[in-house]
């Protein structure tokens, strides 16, 4: 139970991370700009060991622990639903659009078909699981720069294709008051997604050596 509520409590930090870094992309009204201080989300996560969903499902076949992955994406969801409305609470309410971004983006995402958020869910996670893995080879080798490199690149390119994240999204639909049946569906079919797309080179990898 203590090692449950360490993994827990990482957990929710990790969804506060996400969460600052999606606020900050909300609220810069350049799009590159905005995509790269997202990364500070990630680059936190990683820098002090939380727990965030799409980092971590990748590994499920390397640790199958399904109990624990369950644990870190509600975590994650109190993480960034609790910094939604926290947000909320603030002046950027009124002296930043970030609000409306929040109002469109769930638009845009619960007004998508599922097989779409689905496939766009499995891209970005696997761009997270390279992300991880990256941060993971190079720490404590000549090359940990590079981990963090990646990090940026990974995040960047999500965003900016427009992958789906499912921690992210979280915190969209609670900053624009967007929760229903509907969204709550989404949003597991997008961790579903992510799940996938973090396990695909790990697949890949036992069929290669298959």
């Amino acid at each position: 139970m203590k090692t449950y509520i360490s993994v827990f409590t990482k957990a929710i930090l990790a969804g506060l991370m996400i969460a600052m870094g999606a606020c900050a992309y909300l609220t810069i009204e350049n799009h590159y700009i905005g995509a790269m201080l997202f990364t500070i989300g990630l680059f936190t996560i990683y820098t002090l060991d939380f727990y965030l969903y799409t980092g971590k499902v990748g590994y499920l076949l390397d640790d199958k622990n399904i109990v624990k992955i369950i644990v870190i994406w509600l975590g994650n969801f109190l993480g960034t639903v609790g910094t939604a409305f926290l947000v909320k609470a603030t002046r950027l309410v009124t002296t930043t659009d970030v609000i409306e971004n929040a109002q469109h983006y769930s638009e845009v995402k619960t007004t998508d078909g599922f097989v779409s958020i689905f496939i766009l869910g499995i891209f970005c996670g696997l761009m997270m699981y390279i992300a991880a893995e990256s941060f993971k080879c190079t720490q404590n080798t000549q090359n940990s720069v590079g981990g963090y490199v990646g990090l940026f690149l990974c995040v960047m390119v999500f965003l900016l294709l427009g992958f789906e994240h499912s921690i992210a999204n979280m915190f969209y639909f609670t900053l624009a008051s967007a929760w229903s049946a509907h969204a709550l569906m989404a949003v597991l079919v997008v961790s579903l997604g992510n799940a996938v797309g973090g396990l695909l080179v790990n697949v890949a990898k036992l069929i290669i050596v298959k």
